[in-house]
């Protein structure tokens, strides 16, 4: 699978680029490094299968990164179906915040610290994703 993690924090995406690990993995330290990625990769043959985006960054936070992900991806008229799947990371995520993220375009959301089971019954869910590739 293709990943991208987008965070500021150098540790977290280096945990997260660990626990994926037999998969191709690209890293953007904040929302916009993260939209330019996706639209250097969208016309690809085989753009992310997955984002992991934290919320709370400089430059570009999450929810803004992921509005515009989606704006490309309905200019490019895709399917909803094959739109990439984004899952929140986030360490600040009180119940009146998740609605009001899910709302924003994230198809679900992760809380840190991050749980490798938790993780991987996400990646489950939406990609066709065997933990045993990347739990060693």
């Amino acid at each position: 699978f293709k990943f991208l993690v987008v965070d500021d924090n150098e540790i977290n995406r280096r945990v997260l680029t660990k626990l994926l690990e037999n998969h191709i993995v690209y890293t953007a330290r904040n929302g916009k490094e993260a939209v330019e990625l996706f639209q250097k990769h969208q016309h690809e043959s085989r753009t992310f299968d997955l984002i992991m985006m934290d919320i709370e960054m400089p430059v570009m936070n999450g929810l803004e990164a992921t509005e515009r992900i989606r704006i490309l991806e309905n200019e490019s008229n895709l399917e909803k179906q094959h739109q990439v799947s984004i899952l929140a990371i986030t360490g600040n995520a009180r119940s009146s915040e998740m609605d009001h993220i899910l709302q924003q375009g994230i198809d679900e959301i992760i809380i840190k610290p991050i749980n490798k089971s938790i993780l991987f019954s996400a990646l489950k869910k939406y990609l066709e994703f065997n933990p045993a590739f990347v739990d060693k």
